[in-house]
């Protein structure tokens, strides 16, 4: 899609779909306690994994990015 975020960007939006993720587990924990036994289907629990998962893919591969892009050239271990 060619669109260029930033890396500060990037982790944001890693913590915003993290969060959203949150709330979303935390609403439906409120249905599951307040429904009948076996009255919601545990694949509507899907998203909040697939939303931790995309968020942890723009966090940690950022995150990567960046160790990777600051690091130094070259390191030269000291003589033993």
């Amino acid at each position: 899609m060619k669109i260029d975020f930033d890396p500060v960007s990037r982790i944001f939006a890693g913590f915003l779909l993290a969060s959203i993720s949150m709330v979303y587990a935390s609403v439906l924990q409120h249905y599951i306690y307040n429904s009948a036994p076996k009255s919601i289907h545990v694949w509507i629990q899907a998203p909040a994994y697939v939303l931790v998962a995309l968020s942890e893919a723009f966090i940690i591969i950022t995150g990567l990015e960046i160790a990777f892009t600051q690091a130094p050239k070259k390191y030269v271990l000291p003589p033993l």
